[in-house]
C-alpha cells in the first residue's frame, strides 16, 4: 500500500488552490432558476405582516398556502411546518422561498417582515407540545387473557 505512511496529494488540491475549480454553484443552464429561503429573524413570535422591497415581477414566490397537503414535515411528530403560517417557533425557520432567473436580483430582493415577538421558550414544562409522547401500559402478561392486545412490542 503506497498511501500507508506518505502524503497523497489530493486530486482536486491544485483546482481548489488557484480558484479554477468548479463547484455546484458556478455551474448554470440555459433559463436556470436560482432559489432563495427567506427565514425568520426572531426566535418566537408571529408574523403580523409581510412586504416585497422589489419588483416581484419574475419572481416566483412561495409561502405555506402553496404547500399542496398538510403543511408538516414529519420529523418525530406532524407538527413541524415546511413553511411558516404564522407562528414562528425557532430563530431561522423558513417562512418563504423565493425563486428567480437572475441570481443578483434574487440577492438583491429585500423582504421585510413584522413580527409580534414573544419571550424565547427554553423550559420544556412552559410548552404547550411535548417532545415526543408514550403510553407506557403496564400490567401482568402471564395472567392477561389470550384475546388482549399485546402490552408492549417493538424495538
Amino acid at each position: 500500500m503506497p498511501a500507508v505512511g506518505n502524503s497523497v496529494a489530493r486530486k482536486d488540491g491544485i483546482g481548489k488552490a488557484n480558484g479554477t475549480a468548479r463547484y455546484a454553484d458556478d455551474i448554470t443552464f440555459p433559463r436556470m432558476t436560482h432559489g432563495r429561503t427567506i427565514r425568520s429573524t426572531i426566535p418566537r413570535g408571529r408574523v403580523r405582516s409581510i412586504r416585497f422591497d422589489f419588483d416581484t415581477a419574475g419572481f416566483t414566490i412561495v409561502d405555506y398556502r402553496d404547500i399542496i397537503g398538510r403543511n408538516s414535515v414529519d420529523l418525530i411528530e406532524k407538527d413541524q411546518p415546511f413553511l411558516v403560517e404564522s407562528e414562528v417557533r425557532h430563530m431561522a425557520e423558513p417562512i418563504l422561498l423565493l425563486a428567480h432567473e437572475d441570481r443578483e436580483r434574487l440577492n438583491a430582493a429585500h423582504v421585510e417582515i413584522e413580527y409580534e415577538e414573544a419571550a424565547p421558550l427554553f423550559d420544556p414544562e412552559l410548552s404547550s407540545e411535548g417532545f415526543k409522547k408514550i403510553d407506557i401500559i403496564t400490567g401482568d402478561p402471564v395472567s392477561a387473557p389470550a384475546t388482549q392486545d399485546p402490552l408492549g412490542e417493538g424495538t
